[in-house]
């Protein structure tokens, strides 16, 4: 059975409180109140009503005075309020709708008029939730699309730019490789088969990237020891290879896709493990607690840092801030995180100086 919409009646006389509760008790849930502070009191706890049948001539402060309250309480500010009273002058009915009312109501009232004037406020005050609901579903749609306009416009940078760079490549050096098949031919053969493997790397980034939202699995109870685990594991051999020492702590569980989850970790240790200085051991430690309803984790390293400047360019798809030469990599690895953080509801940031290390943390809702 549908639970019954509630109104609160704030009326001194208990003859019109006994009309009032009787003529309304069938239909609604009714809230009693015999004077204003009474009614203030009900109003700051947590039961609120869907409409205020409010009486304005009563002791100690009247019900203009609490009409102003309720519509200065950004709690209440929306409750319809409507004046039931024995003033008739129009200028106290356009004092009651200044205050925000939504209807005056002159004693004697007509029963059938007031349930009438009752029922299309409170269904006026559902289309309007609904149309609040609706409006703030379309504003995170257009920021979604935004976001989405943007990840377009760096894959359209990417397909012109970064991806046929090297195809550009292979197509020289097998140009020279066919005008004159030399000595130089076994050099040539080896520029061209790096340039291919570097683009089929970007091509396998770009199409994880965007299989994320589509190709994404059930979200489960985590337990994030395992996924530590899992990563880690992972990444073993380059663990063992630099010598690197991997603190892990505290982490709280979370639901979520295990894999994109590992994914994530992954990622972020694996670059704690590539941006270190040469001859410096990497230092990286794992952590996470519950704060406000959300799990936070963080991975912090010892490693190079990055610039202030360069930190707004950090999660776009290929977006490089070390020469390829350098660093190997294809620059999508912290836009997946992104992609993967924000599927689960969460964020995704970094506090970093050059030089310093880096911290990036990540939240998911608990």
């Amino acid at each position: 059975m549908e639970d019954k919409q509630s109104i609160l009646i704030v009326e001194d006389s208990q003859v019109n409180l006994h009309i009032l509760s009787s003529t309304l008790k069938e239909e609604y849930r009714l809230q009693i109140a015999r004077d204003g502070g009474e009614a203030l009191g009900i109003l700051a706890g947590d039961d609120l009503p869907d409409l205020i049948l409010l009486d304005i001539v009563m002791p100690d402060m009247d019900g203009y005075e609490v009409c102003r309250r309720i519509k200065s309480d950004l709690r209440t500010a929306d409750t319809p309020v409507i004046f039931i009273t024995s003033m008739t002058k129009e200028e106290d009915e356009a004092r009651g709708f200044d205050l925000g009312a939504v209807d005056y109501i002159m004693k004697p009232f007509s029963i059938p008029v007031l349930r009438k004037r009752i029922r299309t406020h409170l269904d006026l005050n559902i289309y309007r939730r609904s149309l609040e609901e609706r409006n703030r579903e379309l504003a995170s749609l257009n920021l979604r699309l935004r976001d989405s306009n943007e990840d377009l416009e760096s894959f359209a940078y990417a397909v012109s730019h970064d991806l046929r760079e090297p195809l550009r490549v292979v197509i020289n050096y097998l140009t020279l490789l066919d005008k004159s098949f030399t000595a130089d031919a076994g050099s040539y053969v080896k520029y061209s088969t790096e340039a291919v493997q570097r683009m089929d790397r970007m091509i396998t980034d770009l199409l994880q990237y965007s299989r994320i939202q589509r190709q994404g699995g059930e979200f489960e109870t985590l337990d994030m020891k395992d996924v530590l685990r899992l990563a880690t594991m992972n990444l073993g051999a380059r663990i063992e290879q630099t010598g690197a020492a991997v603190t892990i702590g505290d982490l709280p569980p979370i639901r979520g896709d295990k894999l994109q989850i590992i994914r994530v970790f992954q990622n972020l240790i694996g670059n704690a493990l590539k941006f270190t200085a040469r001859g410096v051991t990497p230092m990286i430690t794992v952590g996470g607690k519950a704060l406000d309803g959300e799990a936070v984790f963080s991975v912090a390293d010892n490693g190079i840092g990055i610039a202030e400047n360069d930190i707004s360019r950090l999660f776009i798809p290929f977006q490089r801030l070390r020469d390829a030469g350098e660093y190997e990599g294809t620059g999508i690895g912290l836009a997946l995180c992104r992609k993967i953080i924000e599927r689960h509801g969460g964020k995704i940031w970094i506090e970093s100086m050059e030089g310093k290390g880096s911290v990036f943390r990540f939240s998911i809702p608990a």
